[in-house]
């Protein structure tokens, strides 16, 4: 005779599981000290129990794992394709971008080319009215008796 403990460690269960599979299939124990007990017919009915239990968990988690699988690659499926869209979204939003960089730039080197020819011409302007204008002497009497 085994006490519950025992038979739960030798199956690789909880001790719980095994005095509650006891108690729903009323299967027949003893008590010893206290300590409840399962007779060998007991054991192999728990054990058996567990083994083909653990069975169909297994055949049921391989089942669901393929349906997991399928409905996770279908899900992978929808968000590879939501990715698809976003880069395709964000790959025009690009594309508008550079052109209007690029027509900035245009305008930019435009606007440069017209300042330095109107900072030339008015450079050019200066020198020649520089070049009509007869040069004061400015001698020491000049300075101190100029008109204002």
């Amino acid at each position: 005779m085994k006490t519950i403990r025992e038979v739960a460690e030798s199956i690789g269960v909880s001790k719980t599981s095994v005095y509650n599979l006891i108690q729903r299939h009323k299967i027949k124990t003893s008590k010893q000290n206290g300590i409840t007990c399962v007779d060998e017919v007991g054991e192999k009915l728990i054990a058996g129990y567990y083994s083909t239990e653990r069975q169909e968990t297994v055949n049921d988690i391989a089942s669901e794992g393929q349906k997991n699988d399928n409905s996770q690659s279908n899900f992978q499926d929808s968000q590879l394709e939501g990715y698809r869209h976003f880069i395709k979204t964000l790959e025009g939003e690009l594309k508008e971008k550079n052109e209007t960089i690029k027509g900035l730039i245009q305008a930019l080197t435009a606007e440069k080319i017209n300042e330095s020819r109107r900072l030339s011409i008015q450079e050019n302007q200066q020198s020649q009215n520089d070049a009509f204008e007869p040069s004061q002497k400015s001698g020491i009497f000049r300075k101190f008796f100029r008109k204002k």
